[in-house]
């Protein structure tokens, strides 16, 4: 989800920018400007995990907070990132991360730090919200620390309410600006950014109502491009694009097009490799790419070739391989029994493939940081009778794919063809029906 940092769009809107031959990776650099509201995206949500002293690494780093209310029982406190790589660097150049933890970091979000555009010098990329029981008011309620103090005495409760999600709007009520500090071009700079609280299925729930608009020109024609930061945070780590064609009539994205960091974006004729954003200079950048790279790489995106893997099914020993699959529809499942979402969409996951046609139709779970053991016995106890393989230190079928949500899926046609991704339940079974009913 996009972040919020009012900056001016630069005249010139793009360096380097006519429609180029991909016969050679060219680089385009799009300065970006950013929008309140959600936009055409659909919003991503954290949960208001408490930040507890017994928590690994986070725990003995926790801030001591003020002014909480008197009337309020059962607190909690959590700290919200705003700047992930921000924090983890500098509580690594104060001492209180380890240069092990740092190495893990790094290893897990598949990062490589520029340490060029961090500052050494702690800054305010969080902001702390605390929730508890108002036992006045008789009910839940939260406070964002909005001036980024650590003092709430001078905050506003905030009593949040179950977000809508059929159509989600694109600004939510509650919406509080919250202020921090960011580290551009070599300064430490104040800055803003709206955050929502509110209720999904039972669980608190925060997200940051913003994206951003790049525009790049071809020619005599302007393309805009939307921009998403599908981590939820301003720093824009994990930057998702769309274009306006690909906006549905319900003015959000068909989610089957948003394009992800790595996967290839069609801009005018052209395709372009989605390199992110670089909030150090408030940039997008693309890359010129060719068919041939596309073909080869191991993209999730809809309309790829799925490149093909074996791996031997944890109850059976089985070798599976999915060029033995061709000829069916197959659905892959990337999971883990960790994963409270992965779990709680199995029981409807199991209802349609109850349902499909077996010969028509295969399933393939794909289990990550999880032994095989583990998910042998998880599979045998919840009646999951299509295969589980493991994404292993062997393997490292997650990282192949470059998955890093759980769960992610994708659905393959006969010819191994990407035809969607991310489909659950009533949508899948929907999609399942119309690709395999009779004509």
């Amino acid at each position: 989800m996009p972040y919020y940092y009012s900056l001016a769009l630069i005249s010139c809107l793009l360096i380097g920018c006519s429609k180029q031959s991909t016969d050679t990776i060219q680089s385009t650099q799009l300065p970006i400007t950013i929008k309140q509201g959600f936009g055409p995206f659909y919003p991503s949500f954290g949960i208001l995990s408490p930040e507890s002293p017994d928590t690994p690494v986070w725990g003995k780093l926790a801030c001591s907070l003020t002014g909480k209310p008197r009337n309020w029982s059962r607190l909690t406190q959590t700290r919200v990132w705003l700047d992930s790589h921000q924090l983890v660097y500098q509580y690594v150049k104060s001492g209180k991360i380890t240069l092990a933890d740092y190495q893990f970091f790094q290893k897990e979000w598949k990062w490589t730090p520029d340490t060029s555009q961090l500052s050494a010098t702690p800054i305010k990329c969080f902001v702390y919200i605390i929730k508890g029981f108002d036992e006045s008011r008789g009910k839940w309620a939260i406070m964002m620390d909005t001036n980024n103090d650590l003092d709430f005495s001078n905050e506003t409760p905030v009593y949040p309410e179950p977000i809508p999600m059929q159509p989600i709007p694109d600004k939510l009520a509650n919406t509080r600006m919250v202020q921090y500090e960011t580290y551009r071009e070599g300064k430490i700079l104040s800055a803003q950014v709206p955050l929502v609280v509110g209720l999904i299925k039972g669980d608190f729930v925060y997200g940051s109502p913003q994206y951003a608009v790049a525009a790049i020109q071809q020619g005599d024609e302007t393309h805009d491009v939307y921009i998403a930061s599908g981590a939820g945070r301003p720093s824009f780590e994990s930057a998702q694009l769309c274009l306006p064609a690909s906006v549905l009539s319900s003015g959000k994205v068909d989610p089957q097009k948003v394009v992800k960091p790595g996967e290839v974006i069609d801009i005018g004729g052209v395709p372009y490799l989605n390199r992110g954003v670089n909030m150090y200079h408030n940039r997008l950048t693309l890359e010129t790419t060719d068919a041939t790279a596309i073909n080869s790489s191991h993209s999730l995106q809809v309309g790829r070739p799925f490149k093909s893997f074996s791996a031997r099914d944890v109850s059976t020993g089985k070798l599976l391989s999915l060029t033995d699959l061709h000829g069916k529809y197959v659905y892959i499942d990337f999971w883990g029994i960790w994963c409270r979402g992965c779990i709680e969409q199995l029981p409807a996951l199991k209802k349609v493939y109850e349902s499909v046609d077996k010969k028509q139709v295969a399933f393939l779970g794909i289990a990550c940081h999880n032994t095989p053991e583990q998910v042998r016995q998880f599979a045998r106890t919840r009646h999951l009778t299509w295969p589980q393989i493991v994404s292993d230190d062997t393997n490292k079928l997650a990282d192949r794919y470059q998955v890093t949500s759980f769960p992610t899926s994708i659905l393959l046609d006969p010819n191994g063809i990407i035809v969607a991704r991310n489909l659950h339940g009533e949508e899948l079974k929907k999609k399942l029906h119309e690709l395999t009913r009779p004509d």
